[in-house]
C-alpha cells in the first residue's frame, strides 16, 4: 500500500526529458559503432563463440544493474544487438548516453579502438572462473532421483 506523502518512486529518479537531436549526434560522435535508430541508440557486436557472447551479455547486465537502467538485448549465436531507449520519456536520453559509453568500455577493455570485434575465446567465456561469478556449468548433469 502506498502513503499518499511517499511516491513509490522520487520525483527526480531519472531524466524526464530525451535529448534534443543535436545533442544526440554531438555525443554519437564519441560512440564508435553506435547508431540512431527507432528512437534509440543500437549497436552490434561480435563474440568468437555463444559462450563469448554470453559473457559479455552478462557483463552489459552488471552495468545495467549499477545504473539501474535496462537495455533491450537480442543474442542470435555470436551476434549481441543492444538497443537502449528510455522509455518513460520516450527517447534517447543521458542515462542512454552513460550506458552506451559504459557497454563500448567493455568492447575495448584495453582502449585500443583498433581491435577486431570478435574477441578471442579466453577473454570472456573460457577466462570466468566461479570465482569470478560465472556459474559453473556441468557436462553431464545427473538425472534427478526418482525414488
Amino acid at each position: 500500500m502506498m502513503n499518499s506523502e511517499t511516491p513509490e518512486f522520487p520525483e527526480n529518479s531519472g531524466p524526464t526529458e530525451p535529448l534534443s537531436s543535436r545533442e544526440v549526434d554531438l555525443a554519437l560522435r564519441d560512440l564508435r559503432g553506435w547508431s540512431r535508430q527507432e528512437g534509440g541508440l543500437r549497436r552490434r557486436f561480435r563474440r568468437a563463440s555463444f559462450p563469448d557472447a554470453i559473457g559479455f551479455v552478462t557483463e552489459v547486465a552488471r552495468l545495467a544493474e549499477e545504473l539501474e537502467h535496462y537495455p533491450d538485448i537480442d543474442v542470435r549465436y555470436r551476434n549481441i544487438i543492444i538497443f537502449l531507449t528510455t522509455h518513460d520519456v520516450g527517447g534517447i536520453t543521458q542515462l542512454d548516453l552513460d550506458l552506451a559509453t559504459r557497454i563500448s568500455e567493455l568492447d575495448y577493455p584495453r582502449g585500443n579502438e583498433n581491435e577486431p570485434e570478435i574477441e578471442s575465446k579466453s577473454s570472456w567465456a573460457a577466462s570466468r572462473s566461479p570465482s569470478a561469478g560465472a556459474l559453473p556449468v556441468s557436462r553431464n548433469p545427473v538425472p534427478p532421483s526418482t525414488t
